[in-house]
């Protein structure tokens, strides 16, 4: 019977213990979420935009206040459309008479504004941190100072030249 009677030890910690303990697990509980939060700022930090293409349609006629730079190739200007593009601006462009370029006007490095090509840049250009994008496609074509950009989110444009009507698909 002397075998069966195991010692039961309990442990009480000293209130050092305790305050030492519960310290430790609250910073291990703090840093996960601080954690948490810095990998998911990362992740639209690399895509600011946060674009994606949801079908909607929408017609601008060239004659639009705000628009009259389209009027010619080469014109470039900011339109916003309420509930698209993350309520952020889209860049456009004229390409050719009959072709034209959408892009959000936030660059994908850090969401500043970008600026349309000029006669000091022939690039689509963020001068936060000197990344370029091509003027006919949106594509990185020379990073930024630091870190990394990817390609402008673009929305499909097509042309009607006897309406002069432009259609933005977001």
């Amino acid at each position: 019977m002397k075998d069966d009677i195991v010692p039961q030890f309990s442990v009480i910690p000293t209130r050092r213990q305790f305050i030492s303990n519960a310290l430790q697990s609250a910073g291990i509980i703090f840093c996960a979420g601080s954690l948490a939060g810095l990998i998911q700022s990362c992740e639209s930090n690399e895509s600011p935009s946060g674009n994606s293409l949801n079908g909607t349609q929408i017609d601008f006629p060239l004659n639009t206040p705000g628009l009259e730079a389209l009027s010619k190739v080469g014109g470039a200007a900011y339109k916003n459309v309420p509930n698209q593009n993350n309520d952020k601006d889209i860049l456009i462009i004229r390409l050719t008479e009959s072709s034209f370029l959408a892009v959000t006007s936030i660059c994908s490095h850090q969401g500043c504004s970008v600026q349309p090509p000029d006669t000091e840049y022939s690039n689509i250009y963020c001068a936060c941190h000197g990344a370029e994008f091509n003027p006919e496609s949106g594509k990185v074509e020379k990073q930024p100072t630091t870190g990394s950009a990817t390609s402008l989110a673009s929305f499909p444009v097509k042309y009607n030249s006897v309406t002069n009507i432009i259609t933005i698909t977001f």
